[in-house]
């Protein structure tokens, strides 16, 4: 396993990652700023107010095309080469999955860092705030790690069957603007837990955490999406 990582990473295309990794986050904070000084008589809890803001606009619009983007450039080495290079190897079809998911959360990682580092220079330098209890943003920086696996396994399995970044890329809008109307209705509340992200990005925009029930279900969702689209990629990985 740890060979096949090495070789993802030596395969990894820098600049359109580093790219969205960058320009996705800085987008969203500068939207989502904006939105804030435009409406700062309103909004008076500082950090919290701002976090809201940037926080609907990254999570809930910005956040899963993002993770959609780094998988299907992940995915398109192996098509630029016919697939030539999962064929031709000796490992095992999962331990190539596995590997490229691996290498996609650690970039997840990177982008996430660099948000909430947007978010803490905006407010400091821009909105002018001082002191910041970090707890919550903790809890919601290591959430939207845990909660992007599955989105990962899905977009793996997308981007194995579909060899365009753009079709990847669009698939995702449908499945965000899914996951934003799936949490503003209240019809069938169960259906928002199906979109994890969307959830979290909800929750985040009351200021808000899981309960222990809360939590339970939304990774239960979480778990049986990401078991299906590994199985899934592992079938259509083995056919293409």
């Amino acid at each position: 396993m740890f060979s096949v990582f090495s070789i993802e990473v030596k395969k990894i295309k820098w600049l359109p990652l580093l790219l969205a990794i960058l320009v996705v986050p800085l987008l969203a904070t500068s939207f989502g700023t904006f939105n804030y000084m435009g409406n700062r008589g309103m909004l008076t809890h500082e950090w919290e107010s701002l976090f809201t803001q940037i926080s609907l606009f990254y999570f809930s619009f910005f956040y899963v095309p993002l993770i959609a983007i780094i998988v299907a450039l992940l995915w398109q080495v192996e098509h630029k080469a016919g697939l030539n290079f999962i064929r031709l190897s000796s490992a095992k079809h999962s331990q190539f999955i596995f590997a490229k998911s691996l290498l996609a959360l650690f970039l997840i990682v990177i982008a996430q860092i660099f948000f909430f580092a947007c978010f803490f220079m905006a407010g400091r330098y821009i909105c002018g705030f001082g002191e910041i209890d970090f707890s919550l943003y903790f809890y919601y920086f290591f959430a939207s790690i845990l909660l992007a696996i599955p989105a990962v396994f899905v977009f793996s399995a997308l981007s194995i069957r579909m060899k365009s970044l753009g079709g990847v890329t669009l698939l995702s809008v449908a499945v965000t603007m899914a996951g934003f109307m799936a949490c503003a209705q209240q019809i069938v509340p169960m259906i928002e837990n199906v979109f994890a992200l969307n959830t979290l990005a909800y929750e985040m925009n009351h200021f808000a955490r899981f309960t222990i029930q809360d939590s339970l279900v939304v990774i239960g969702f979480a778990s049986v999406e990401s078991i299906l689209a590994y199985a899934f990629a592992q079938r259509r990985l083995k056919y293409e």
